[in-house]
């Protein structure tokens, strides 16, 4: 990221650092080699958002984005691709937290927070 970054985390397995920043990316970093990025993904739909808060699911490749506007977005960041754009209900996204299982998560935004189920095949639903 260039200028702001908002959050970061190591993957599970603690060989990579993923990152989201002001430009709405999230990149894959390598720590041995911290001035480059790996990866690098954008929505497109979603380019000039500033993204705040983001969660690794643990044991996997997925973490989830959350920002400016009303949506999560869930990325698989060994691949590369978006997997889903959920919708948030209460704002603006301003902290995500998955459980230890990577079952369970919890999004806050500005009005309110939710409480998500997570599938092994990664279904998200909303329990509000």
């Amino acid at each position: 990221h260039r200028g702001e970054l908002n959050d970061m985390e190591f993957t599970s397995s603690g060989r990579y650092i993923v990152s989201i920043g002001r430009t709405g990316a999230l990149a894959v970093w390598d720590p041995t080699v911290p001035d480059k990025w790996m990866r690098r993904m954008v929505d497109e739909e979603r380019r000039s958002e500033k993204l705040v808060a983001m969660a690794i699911i643990p044991k996997r490749s997925i973490a989830i984005v959350g920002g400016e506007g009303p949506e999560l977005n869930v990325w698989d960041y060994d691949k590369g691709t978006l997997l889903h754009r959920l919708p948030h209900k209460h704002g603006k996204v301003r902290s995500i937290d998955v459980s230890p299982k990577g079952d369970r998560m919890m999004t806050g935004g500005d009005i309110g927070w939710n409480m998500w189920t997570i599938s092994p095949n990664l279904e998200f639903v909303d329990n509000g």
